[in-house]
This record gives C-alpha cells, sequence and structure tokens, in this order.
C-alpha cells in the first residue's frame, strides 16, 4: 500500500478524470480493501463528498481497462520519482485495451450530457444563482438541478451538475480535462474555474470590454486551457492551499486575485459589489 500511497500524491485529486483513473487503478489491483487508502487521499480534493466518494468507488468494475500500471504511468508523468515494484510498473507503452476502455465511457458520458441538456429548460432564479446573487441569469434547469454544458470544440463532451446547495459533481467517465463552458464572443479572454465567478466576471467586464470567459471548472484545467491558448487574462481562485493563484501564474498570464484568503472573485462580488467591479476593471484596463 505503500507504493500506491505514494503515486497517488502526485495525482490531481481536484481532476475528475485523474480522481477517478487513481480510484479504478487501485480497485483493479486490491479490491475494496484499497478504499480507504484511495478515500484518504480523495479527502484532500477541494470538492470531496463521502457519500458521493463512496458511490463512485461502488460503481468500480473489473475488465474496464484501468490497472494499477495507469496510476504508476500518471504517477510517473507527473514527477514521481520513488521506486514502483516490478510487477506494477511497465514501461510507458499504450495499452490499446485501456485507451479504448476510456474512449468509451467518454462516448458514452458524451452522449448522456447532449440527451439531458435537450430536455432541460430555461430558468431564471435558481437557489444557488440567487443565492451566488446572479438569480437574474438564465440557466439550464432539470428535475431541479442546474446543468453546466462542457465543450471542447463546441463539442459537447459533459456537463456540471450543480444541486440547490450547491453540490458538484460531473458524469461518470466524462472527459473534464480541456472542457470549458464559454460565455460571450469577444476577443478578451478570461479564463477561471467557477461558473459563478465566470458569470461575475462576464457581469463586471462585458459592460465595458468585449470578453469570452472560459469556465474551465478546475485550477488544473484552466491552466491547461489558458495556457494553450496563450493570450488572456486570469481570475484565479484565492484558495487557502494557494492552488489556485499557482495554476494561474503557471499560465504565465496576468492574473486578477483577491486580497482576502479563501475567496473567489464572485465572493467578493457578493460582499463589495462597487469596490470589486472597480478593481477587476482596473485590473483589466491595465491588461487586456
Amino acid at each position: 500500500m505503500n507504493d500506491i500511497k505514494a503515486m497517488l500524491s502526485y495525482v490531481n485529486v481536484d481532476d475528475r478524470e485523474e480522481w477517478v483513473s487513481a480510484g479504478m487503478a487501485v480497485h483493479s489491483h486490491v479490491g475494496d480493501a484499497g478504499f480507504v487508502v484511495w478515500d484518504d487521499w480523495s479527502r484532500l480534493g477541494r470538492s470531496y463528498k463521502e457519500q458521493s466518494a463512496r458511490a463512485v468507488w461502488r460503481s468500480f468494475k473489473s475488465g474496464h481497462g484501468i490497472t494499477i500500471r495507469t496510476l504508476a504511468k500518471i504517477a510517473r508523468e507527473r514527477g514521481y520519482t520513488g521506486e514502483i515494484s516490478q510487477k506494477l510498473w511497465v514501461a510507458p507503452v499504450r495499452n490499446p485495451n485501456e485507451d479504448k476502455a476510456i474512449i468509451q465511457r467518454q462516448q458514452s458520458a458524451a452522449r448522456e450530457a447532449s440527451n439531458i441538456i435537450k430536455q432541460c429548460h430555461h430558468e431564471k432564479g435558481f437557489p444557488y444563482l440567487e443565492y451566488k446573487g446572479l438569480g437574474h441569469v438564465t440557466g439550464l434547469v432539470k428535475d431541479e438541478v442546474l446543468y453546466v454544458p462542457m465543450r471542447i470544440n463546441q463539442a459537447i463532451v459533459g456537463i456540471q451538475q450543480i444541486q440547490k446547495n450547491g453540490d458538484k459533481k460531473f458524469l461518470f467517465g466524462q472527459k473534464t480535462s480541456g472542457a470549458s463552458f464559454e460565455i460571450g464572443n469577444g476577443d478578451l479572454n478570461i479564463f477561471c474555474e467557477g461558473y459563478a465567478t465566470g458569470l461575475t466576471a462576464y457581469e463586471i467586464a462585458s459592460k465595458f470590454a468585449r470578453v469570452k470567459v472560459h469556465v474551465c471548472f478546475s485550477d488544473h484545467n484552466m491552466r491547461k486551457i489558458a495556457s494553450e491558448r496563450g493570450c488572456g487574462i486570469v481570475i484565479a481562485d484565492n484558495d487557502v492551499s494557494g492552488a489556485g493563484e499557482k495554476a494561474a501564474r503557471l499560465t504565465g498570464l496576468k492574473y486578477w486575485l483577491s486580497d482576502t484568503v479563501g475567496n473567489d472573485l464572485n465572493d467578493d462580488w457578493c460582499k463589495s459589489k462597487m469596490k470589486t467591479v472597480l478593481n477587476l476593471q482596473r485590473f483589466i484596463m491595465m491588461n487586456k
């Protein structure tokens, strides 16, 4: 188990795909005995919910193409240099069956996401958005759940599901890396993590600039998408862990950060609209 614990420490627990893949890898190797190790590591995630973690673990089945070698490969790619038992590690050669299984799950999730979006209706005043000061925003709602489409090159690959109380989750197996939700069609790119933050950024910036806001759903994904675009600005969450600022800094782009640890743009906006508007306007005008 020590090898597994060490490798897990190098995996991005906030990246849904990596989190699920790591769980499948542990499950395939030691079965239910591995839940405690995977769950302890999962608790480091910012959106961790014990009930959700247990449900995801119960969904793992054998024969899905993910093995402990998958975890070893991810850990190596993330910089792990520790010893790995030869029983676990093989040269990083693509496993066709593993790739096929991942692609099949992603395709299935994309189809499910598209079907859900088709069944949604447009609604204002969703409780989560009301709480965020954005009750006037029209969202996609079905069965009292808010859905945010996630796209890559305009194609839907998944969705973020937001409950009334703000709990969030993605579809099992969906592709999240490189996926985003865009607001606006301007020429100034703004990258951020959360949906409420993105809506707030657009609310403020669109009053004086032509912007396109990219909601990236995690700091890891924000770094990836912003780095690939290579132009624009980043609005980072001021996490206690510093993960948001670190991701923003690694994009190489100018970034805005709340003065208050633990806050994001929406938190500042809800607390003091005028001050936040002026601060963000000044930042954008200086860096666009």
